[in-house]
C-alpha cells in the first residue's frame, strides 16, 4: 500500500518516535538498545448517583529499550 498522498517524510510521528541512529553499542553505553519511557495521562472528571462528583488527572508511565536496527525507503515512480 503506498503511503497518502502529500505525507511529509520529514516530521516526527504525531504519536510515535522517528530514530535517526541505529542502537549500536558504542552509541548506547554498550546495552545495543535505546531506552524509552512512555508516559500518557487522562483527565477524568466524574459524577456518582450520590451527587458526588470531581475531577483528577490519571497518569501511567513505563520504561523499556528497543533495539533499532536499520531499514531504508525506497519510494519509486509506479508509472513508469
Amino acid at each position: 500500500m503506498p503511503p497518502p498522498a502529500g505525507v511529509d517524510w520529514k516530521t516526527e510521528p504525531e504519536c510515535g518516535h522517528t530514530f535517526r541512529w541505529r542502537s549500536l553499542p558504542e552509541r548506547t553505553n554498550g546495552t545495543g538498545k535505546w531506552p524509552i519511557t512512555a508516559t500518557t495521562s487522562w483527565d477524568v472528571t466524574w459524577q456518582s448517583n450520590t451527587g458526588q462528583a470531581g475531577t483528577t488527572t490519571l497518569t501511567a508511565t513505563s520504561e523499556d529499550a528497543v533495539e533499532v536496527g536499520e531499514y531504508r525507503i525506497l519510494l519509486v515512480d509506479g508509472g513508469r
